[in-house]
């Protein structure tokens, strides 16, 4: 049969630590925050609850680590990873302004903008700031996937999958590319490759509901 799978670049973008995974676990634990803490202990809490989509309290947190230092472009970049997934575009575009200014040679706050243009329907102007950012960083999972997106969407399959590819080849459980690459696979007849990438999906991301959507449609597709 054919799965209708969910595959938007709006629902989870990609919310890490700088250092490694994180166990969702530890933010179940954490009290509320305090204008005394560091900012690099609020951006750890902010990702932290962002992974829990406690998306308010990641946004407050992110929020106040940008107070703590107005120069920290992590806390702005985060706070705009939490916005675009609140579809707050306004605010998201502020932030990742925020966070090009500071960390300029830095790719994520330029693949957070690819981001913002492709989930507001203006994926024509993705490339651009995808190019930069692999320049910075020619292994930055984020923008390899999202120019992945940008290449599926045109008809460039093959390039959208070496995309993809690439980007879990650096960040293996990246959200993005799994989603879309799951899809993918099954449209060329590949659909259980695409469920055995589902599932590492789904351990690294059990609150994505890209993961547990596109499972069901491609178990569906198999009956």
């Amino acid at each position: 049969g054919t799965a209708r799978t969910w595959t938007t670049a709006s629902a989870a973008p990609s919310s890490r630590p700088s250092a490694g995974r994180t166990d969702s676990s530890a933010a179940k634990s954490l009290g509320p925050s305090s204008p005394c803490e560091s900012p690099r202990s609020s951006l750890n809490r902010a990702t932290l609850l962002h992974r829990l989509k406690r998306l308010a309290e990641s946004e407050s947190d992110a929020r106040l680590a940008a107070q703590l230092d107005p120069l920290f472009w992590q806390a702005h970049d985060q706070l705009a990873a939490v916005l675009l997934e609140e579809a707050k575009w306004e605010a998201a575009g502020e932030a990742i302004a925020a966070a090009i200014a500071r960390g300029p040679e830095e790719a994520m706050p330029r693949a957070r903008r690819a981001s913002l243009a492709i989930m507001q329907g203006r994926a024509d102007q993705a490339p651009e700031d995808l190019d930069v950012a692999l320049r910075h960083d020619p292994e930055c999972a984020e923008a390899l996937g999202l120019r992945g997106v940008c290449r599926e969407q045109k008809g460039d399959l093959a390039g959208a999958e070496a995309d993809f590819r690439a980007a879990l080849a650096g960040e293996a459980d990246h959200p993005t590319s799994i989603a879309y690459l799951s899809t993918l696979l099954h449209g060329s007849g590949r659909t259980e490759e695409g469920l055995i990438l589902l599932e590492r999906g789904i351990a690294a991301w059990p609150l994505d509901p890209r993961m547990w959507g596109n499972r069901a449609c491609l178990r569906f597709a198999l009956k």
